[in-house]
């Protein structure tokens, strides 16, 4: 299910900035052609990421489950950005569709999500750095030695040759 605007003067409204995004969309050679109609939406729910309702054989929301609502002023968002997305490519780590493009339209609120997410960014930065300091660290080969001399202290010279084969490159790769 997703957003689109029904009677004509929502049309109106919609269209300015439809144009505008496709506009700015064919300076950056993005859209090149015409041979595919350009329909920016807003998707509400996708029923192919509820499998179960597939094998019922649902294909389509009833429009009874959302006549109601048609009506329904849910909010209001602020646009900060406007992405051009490709959903024949494949999606990103975080499930987000490949992104070919954006427009940024205005500056992003800063809310408490946004702090705590830089603070988060910030810190996992640190950590990584820190790892990579360790790990490097145990790659020396000073480092190495010193933990085979450590983790073969009081052990008798029989038991001592099982421990000096570990390859330390490996284990941290």
């Amino acid at each position: 299910m997703f957003s689109q605007g029904e009677s004509s003067s929502a049309k109106k409204k919609k269209k300015k900035p439809q144009e505008a995004a496709k506009r700015t969309f064919q300076e950056k050679g993005i859209l090149a052609g015409e041979s595919r109609s350009f329909k920016p939406h807003l998707t509400f729910m996708k029923l192919s990421k509820v499998p179960w309702l597939r094998k019922k054989g649902v294909k389509k929301i009833d429009p009874e489950f959302y006549e109601k609502f048609i009506s329904h002023r849910f909010g209001e968002e602020v646009v900060h950005r406007i992405d051009l997305c490709s959903m024949l490519k494949k999606k990103q780590s975080n499930g987000y569709y490949h992104c070919e493009s954006s427009i940024v339209i205005g500056k992003k609120p800063i809310g408490i999500l946004d702090l705590l997410n830089e603070a988060l960014r910030r810190e996992r930065m640190r950590l990584k750095s820190k790892v990579k300091q360790i790990k490097e660290l145990l790659l020396k080969p000073e480092t190495q030695a010193k933990i085979r001399r450590e983790l073969l202290e009081g052990r008798s010279l029989n038991s001592s040759d099982q421990g000096s084969d570990v390859d330390f490159s490996t284990a941290l790769a």
